[in-house]
């Protein structure tokens, strides 16, 4: 089963009537969807970083 006929069964099964013609749009949207998913899973460790400040001497002050 290639991925047009598994968009259209599972429409189907949901009892969502489908125009042919969308199903080349429907799978760009999925498409797309999978492609932000992945990039945020490859990208989840950036909030367990620490991010590097580098204060120039001259802005600390000392009381």
């Amino acid at each position: 089963m290639d991925f047009a006929d598994f968009i259209r069964k599972n429409l189907y099964l949901d009892a969502i009537p489908v125009a042919e013609a969308d199903i080349p749009f429907i799978q760009q949207v999925l498409y797309s969807v999978y492609q932000a998913q992945t990039a945020v899973w490859t990208q989840r460790d950036l909030k367990d970083e620490v991010p590097i400040t580098i204060v120039d001497s001259e802005l600390i002050q000392y009381d």
